[in-house]
């Protein structure tokens, strides 16, 4: 069910630990020798320090986390409120939690508010549960909507900024943050948005066929049903949370199982949305304005970035360490290109493979091949998608910045790898090198970098703009309070003291299923000598250039820039522009050599394919009166793969048409008039029954109809055998029925020629026999011969009646 307000409380409620995490089923992994077969090293060892704090689970979950920078009375203005960054936790819609994430080191830092959410996963947040066309279900984006209400009504309690509320998300909590700053139930409550490694316009984002999922649901329940027209939530009610949490959906590889789905309410279809689109500028990089629904959002700014490597924790660590051959890359492409596209199969696949062969360098080695596929891999699923968002969203005179994090930390899995890989960058966007209480051992270039990202992303919180702060009030409280904290090295602070944190965890529960509480947790620990000189030996330096800083400062230089220049000065940092169509200017962090750089047209080449060439390849304007079959991979057999595929479709993807209607537009997103564009959607749902595959033998997906209970819905595949069956009968019956009219026709052809040839015979004797003299002296003889005959007949039977009359009057006397 959805969220609803919660109860209330009279007396103090103690919070003094962290709150459960939502019921989630773990990844299905073997964490011993042959993990790695599935998985990277990296990611191995991530998925073990994450699963003892998701351990503790509870429907009870529905809590969020703030993490407060103390205020100092003596420099901080009486009233004065901060702005607050709302983090959405990612890595997967079925599992994880915001309690992983330590705010402290950004909200100290950045001096601003740091919120971490948990809500609803998997089974209990993204699953459609309603008949077609219901917008029952996606509870989890509910949840996060829940969140955002009651951080607007009781920030203010906290010294927050109502008004300045910053959305960040990372992967899959990308998505959210992008799908939440366009709903119209929860944009209002968003004034910017920061996204991380994805976006809504990712293959991975949206569950385009929610009714697929709800199906194989309901058979590993025992819901007997039908999913087009049945509530499937009575019956899962009646489950236990262990017995959802064993459901195993088997997805096509690529592809999301749970996830958001267009509802109507969250998300809103696109055919339903007012929108009217600006013309696309003379030489643009995209070709059309598919999916700029989701960069509706143009009066709030938009800061998006990624790392080098987005999927590499696609590829397991055998495959990362040794690479493959060229068939191999072939299988892991042509799997690729089946599973997310709909048409055009062999041509989008021969684009993609000419583009990311390197043809430079021959023979090409199996690492060779590993690159070509991080980097095809990476492009298609997250970067093209990303970047295309950012371009739509300044292309409606939105405000963009595009971050590229490249940094390799101290503890990269291959050194021969260069760039950073999908994760690498959250430690360094919480600020985890700035902070001694951390294990990992991090350079004198992990902090540098860590400060200047931590400082870009804090400053558009604040202002929309992460360049460094024009107001003299705000650099100087930044400068003077924490020069005066870190100076301060007579008495280390106790881990609850975690740098100029204020030690109060606040967490708020949002869910009123039982009670609504308030909870300070208070971070607890030991105060050792060997953590006290940890800390003097991390703080003294930090303390010492802060100090020298602001004495300068206070020599009697107010003005705005010489602060902004010494600041700049002291992180080396560069002045970020906005992201625009034209010039495409991006941050680079972590480039060898310097620190930050700018640059222009992030890959250009490769991701124009992916912007321009593959949505005019993937159209089916030209493609109506082309059967299916033209648009298959020939090779159906399950050894041309790697992973599991999706069915072939059997119809063409509708169009659907972004038009005028009668629902006026939000009052904040009003945009200037061009025309209208038709956006073409994904393909219409393929409601096959997945059986479970073993991830070591892919293969194809085959329909099974002892377990099909719906005969409304129907798989593709199946439709295109029955078909095929009807047509071959079809065929056959056809062929014989002509072979039979054949036969006839030839027998009656050959009967009427025959007679005809008779007549003919005997017209020309006829002929003949007229015309010859022999022929009249027979006939003249024939003739006189009857004649006689005749006469001769004639009398004898008059004699013998003469005969017979006289002797009749002889006996009569």
């Amino acid at each position: 069910m959805p969220p609803v307000t919660p109860s209330t409380w009279k007396a103090t409620r103690l919070a003094d630990n962290f709150s459960p995490v939502c019921p989630q089923a773990f990844p299905r992994a073997k964490y011993g020798s042959d993990s790695t077969a599935e998985h990277s090293r990296r990611r191995v060892s991530q998925l073990r320090r994450l699963l003892p704090l998701l351990s503790n689970q509870s429907e009870d979950c529905l809590y969020l986390n703030l993490y407060v920078p103390r205020s100092e009375d003596s420099v901080e203005p009486s009233g004065t409120l901060k702005a607050t960054i709302v983090y959405i936790h990612g890595e997967s819609y079925e599992w994880n939690s915001g309690n992983p994430y330590d705010g402290s080191v950004l909200a100290a830092e950045g001096n601003v508010i740091l919120v971490t959410i948990n809500f609803r996963l998997g089974v209990l947040g993204f699953l459609k549960t309603g008949a077609k066309g219901s917008a029952q279900g996606n509870f989890g984006l509910m949840d996060l909507v829940a969140a955002l209400h009651w951080l607007t009504e009781n920030l203010s309690a906290f010294h927050g900024d109502p008004s300045q509320i910053t959305l960040m998300g990372h992967g899959t909590g990308a998505a959210l943050a992008n799908i939440l700053v366009v709903s119209p139930v929860a944009s209002d409550l968003i004034h910017r948005v920061i996204l991380l490694s994805g976006s809504a316009l990712s293959p991975w984002a949206i569950q385009r066929d929610p009714l697929a999922v709800k199906r194989v649901v309901a058979e590993q329940t025992g819901c007997r049903l039908n999913v087009l027209t049945e509530d499937l939530a009575p019956c899962l009610r009646t489950k236990s949370v262990s017995e959802l949490l064993e459901i195993v959906q088997e997805n096509p590889r690529f592809l999301p199982g749970y996830a958001p789905f267009v509802d109507g309410t969250v998300i809103i279809n696109p055919n339903t949305i007012h929108l009217r689109f600006p013309e696309l500028p003379s030489g643009s990089v995209i070709t059309s304005t598919n999916g700029i629904e989701f960069a509706n959002f143009p009066t709030r700014q938009l800061l998006f970035g990624l790392t080098s490597y987005e999927s590499f924790n696609d590829l397991s660590a055998q495959d990362l360490e040794f690479g493959f051959n060229e068939t191999r890359r072939d299988r892991i492409l042509r799997t690729y290109v089946r599973n997310i596209f709909h048409i055009h199969l062999k041509e989008i696949y021969s684009a993609l493979k000419n583009e990311y062969t390197d043809w430079e360098h021959t023979p090409r080695n199996p690492l060779g091949y590993r690159d070509t596929v991080l980097e095809l891999l990476s492009d298609g699923h997250t970067a093209a998608p990303l970047v295309r968002l950012g371009y739509l969203h300044n292309l409606l005179k939105g405000k963009s910045y595009f971050l590229h994090f490249r940094h390799q930390s101290g503890e990269r899995e291959f050194p021969q790898r260069g760039g950073s890989v999908r994760g690498e960058d959250v430690p360094f966007t919480f600020g985890l090198p700035l902070s001694p209480l951390f294990s990992t051992n991090y350079t004198e270039d992990d902090i540098q970098i860590s400060r200047i990202l931590v400082r870009y992303l804090t400053n558009f919180a604040k202002t929309g703009d992460p360049n460094i702060l024009k107001n003299t009030n705000e650099m100087s409280l930044y400068k003077n309070t924490n020069a005066r904290k870190l100076a301060s090295m007579n008495q280390a602070p106790t881990l609850g003291e975690q740098l100029p944190l204020k030690n109060n965890l606040i967490r708020r529960l949002f869910r009123s299923s039982t009670n609504y509480s308030e909870r300070a947790v208070v971070n607890s620990g030991d105060e050792s000598d060997e953590y006290n000189n940890n800390w003097n030996a991390f703080l003294r330096p930090l303390a010492d250039k802060q100090s020298i800083d602001s004495e300068e400062h206070n020599d009697g230089d107010d003005d705005d820039i010489s602060r902004d220049e010494s600041e700049k000065a002291l992180l080396k940092l560069e002045n970020w522009e906005t992201y625009d169509a034209i010039n495409q200017i991006y941050m680079e962090i972590g480039k060898s050599g310097c620190n930050v750089a700018k640059r222009s047209h992030y890959r250009g080449h490769k991701l124009s394919m992916w912007l321009s060439l593959i949505p005019q390849l993937h159209s089916p304007d030209d493609s109506a009166y082309l059967p299916m079959r033209h648009h298959h991979f020939t090779e159906v057999k399950p050894e041309y793969y790697d992973g599991k595929v999706r069915d072939a479709v059997s119809m063409l993807p509708k169009l659907i048409t972004i038009a005028k209607t009668t629902t006026k537009p939000h009052k904040t997103e009003s945009n200037a008039v061009s025309f209208v564009q038709t956006v073409p959607t994904e393909c219409p749902p393929n409601m096959t029954v997945m059986p479970p595959v073993a991830a070591t033998h892919p293969q194809r997906n085959q329909m099974n109809p002892s377990t099909q209970k719906d005969s409304a819905i129907q798989s593709d595949n199946s439709q295109l055998d029955t078909n095929s069956t009807a047509l071959k009968i079809t065929v056959c019956v056809g062929c014989f029925l002509l072979l039979l009219n054949v036969f006839i026709f030839s027998a009656i052809y050959y009967q009427r020629e025959k007679h005809s040839n008779l007549n003919k015979q005997r017209e020309i004797a006829a002929d003949t026999s007229s015309h010859s003299p022999l022929s009249s002296l027979d006939d003249q003889f024939m003739q006189q011969k009857s004649l006689t005959s005749l006469r001769a007949e004639h009398s004898s039977s008059t004699s013998n009646i003469n005969c017979s009359d006289s002797n009749t009057f002889e006996k009569h006397n």
